[in-house]
């Protein structure tokens, strides 16, 4: 009334439609946010903190946002410019290798030298298709939201079968990159293809000079004198 604008039965439809919207997508951000999607915030680590973290780090165990943070990670650049190439021609990069080869490190250590705290989240757990939508309705309405590149960090679980069905959701979103780990038998086994979203992917192969240079670093880093010569 006030714009002196007459109203069709599609204009209604179509607010109808879009407060239905806002209101699912509020919905599952409350729900997921926190439990299922987890912000990967900067903080500063304690002395006392990053005694644990290292220990934690160098005994293999699983790696955490917080062992980046501590910078116990040894850097591979041309693993990184693997990942940051794959971004620019795909919204979704999948990093995949077998367990042990650092997938999860990589993909930490990339998201915190490309995005800023407040915009990067990582998914803990797809617990089945509906899942799926729920956690990719909430992120959706929050890019749309924000307007501004967000990343996404899937570290596939095992038991986890339903993750394709998450980043198809999130793939056509133009203000989202989503970065997946996942194990080399994971990844033949969902048997994704372009036909469902488009990806780049990244395999973690493992040659010599790599090892060496990791190795090298290695030795500098912990200093404990126990180790044997590369060979």
């Amino acid at each position: 009334m006030e714009q002196r604008k007459g109203v069709t039965q599609a204009y209604v439809i179509d607010k109808i439609q879009h407060v239905g919207r806002f209101l699912a997508e509020r919905r599952d951000h409350h729900d997921q946010w926190f439990t299922t999607i987890q912000p990967l915030e900067d903080r500063q680590i304690t002395a006392d903190g990053y005694e644990r973290l290292r220990k934690e780090f160098f005994e293999g165990g699983f790696t955490r946002y917080e062992h980046i943070l501590a910078d116990l990670d040894f850097y591979r650049e041309q693993k990184l410019a693997a990942i940051k190439a794959g971004f620019q021609s795909s919204n979704v990069v999948i990093v995949h290798a077998a367990s042990g080869q650092g997938k999860t490190t990589l993909a930490y250590r990339y998201l915190h030298d490309r995005f800023p705290s407040n915009w990067r989240f990582a998914i803990q757990r797809i617990e089945s298709i509906q899942h799926a939508l729920h956690v990719a309705n909430a992120l959706n309405g929050h890019a749309n939201a924000v307007q501004a590149p967000m990343a996404i960090f899937v570290d596939v679980n095992p038991r986890d079968t339903a993750w394709p069905e998450l980043i198809k959701q999130l793939a056509r979103h133009p203000y989202l990159q989503v970065l997946v780990a996942i194990r080399e038998e994971d990844f033949r086994r969902a048997n994704v293809s372009g036909a469902e979203f488009g990806f780049v992917d990244v395999d973690l192969e493992f040659d010599e000079p790599e090892a060496r240079l990791i190795f090298e670093r290695a030795k500098a880093s912990l200093s404990q004198g126990k180790f044997l010569d590369f060979e």
